[in-house]
């Protein structure tokens, strides 16, 4: 029965006033930048959420104005991304430290 399930990805678009598409931006802005300072604060030291978060939390609350769960999410997508190229470099393909560039959540 489980061999049966199809899972299916809709895109949506948001319809969002002029000032609420700006706060979106601001947060997608501040969220690859709270990326962003985890995944310099962790490249080459570890990956796990668990030794990501400590390491780098109070950092992501200081430099950027995420709150404190985004905060510790950020630190949890920079330990995912660090832990794709450990996996990659793993299968002798080349990995340098990710950057958090797109404009997506």
């Amino acid at each position: 029965m489980a061999g049966d399930y199809v899972r299916r990805t809709a895109i949506t678009r948001l319809e969002v006033t002029d000032e609420q598409r700006d706060l979106l931006e601001e947060t997608i802005s501040e969220w690859k930048r709270g990326c962003q300072l985890a995944t310099d604060m962790a490249w080459g030291k570890c990956n796990a959420k668990s030794d990501v978060q400590p390491l780098a939390y109070d950092d992501v609350r200081e430099h950027t104005d995420l709150g404190s769960q985004h905060a510790i999410l950020a630190t949890h997508q920079a330990a995912q991304a660090i832990t794709g190229c450990l996996e990659r470099k793993a299968k002798d393909k080349k990995v340098s430290k990710p950057t958090f560039t797109a404009p997506t959540v």
